[in-house]
């Protein structure tokens, strides 16, 4: 049976200024398809933090979930975190790039070199396209997990 774990990725949440309410709305959505979660953690903007904590659901689910740190700034290190801990590399999508240059252009703004980072993704993973703005997730499978950003 499919299990999951949630690792939601925030100094606010560890300091408690912000609630993990992504956790809870996704334990029950993944209830509601039968899929239990096995665990929830909350961790800091800290790549040695995530990469633990990502290490950790991988000896405990087949799905891995992460909410947050997929932004344009230094302390958003999600993705790096995970690829490390899952044994991936990151490379530009350059469909993304220009996705991200376009949406800059649309609304009139420059876009800062740093927003480039958003669209660094694992080989083979399937992009989960952020309509609303430039921070889109991603989904690949690596040693026999499901993760999910």
């Amino acid at each position: 049976m499919l299990q999951a774990y949630i690792i939601a990725t925030g100094d606010e949440l560890v300091r408690g200024t912000t609630a993990d309410t992504n956790s809870a709305f996704l334990s029950a959505r993944l209830a509601e398809l039968g899929i239990p979660t096995r665990g929830r953690i909350a961790v800091g903007d800290d790549a040695a933090a995530i990469t633990h904590a990502v290490a950790m659901a991988a000896e405990l689910a087949d799905l891995i979930i992460c909410t947050g740190g997929l932004g344009p700034t230094r302390d958003d290190v999600t993705r790096a975190a995970v690829c490390e801990a899952m044994g991936c590399e990151l490379e530009v999508r350059p469909e993304e790039a220009q996705r991200i240059r376009d949406w800059f252009a649309s609304r009139g703004r420059p876009m800062p070199e740093s927003n480039l980072r958003q669209a660094m993704f694992p080989r083979d993973a399937v992009l989960l396209v952020n309509p609303r703005g430039t921070a889109s997730g991603m989904l690949f499978r690596r040693r026999g997990k499901i993760v999910v950003l």
